[in-house]
């Protein structure tokens, strides 16, 4: 997978798996800067709720719904 084809999917609710076995459940998001209020979203990462990964990271995307 690379990053234009999951950048298609932020803001979709999404189920992928993670290189490590990590299934994640929810709207993919993509965040461009550090956010200094919350202090852990980094640049250029996606994330589901709180737990942040690069693209690099993704081993399947198995379920895309959009416009839930």
């Amino acid at each position: 997978m690379n990053k234009e084809e999951l950048m298609k999917d932020v803001g979709n609710y999404v189920e992928l798996t993670l290189f490590d076995g990590t299934e994640l459940k929810g709207t993919l998001g993509y965040t461009t800067e550090f956010c200094e209020a919350q202090g852990y979203r980094k640049p250029n990462y996606f994330y589901i709720g709180d737990y942040c990964f690069r693209v690099s990271h993704v081993k399947k995307l198995r379920f895309r719904r959009i416009g839930f």
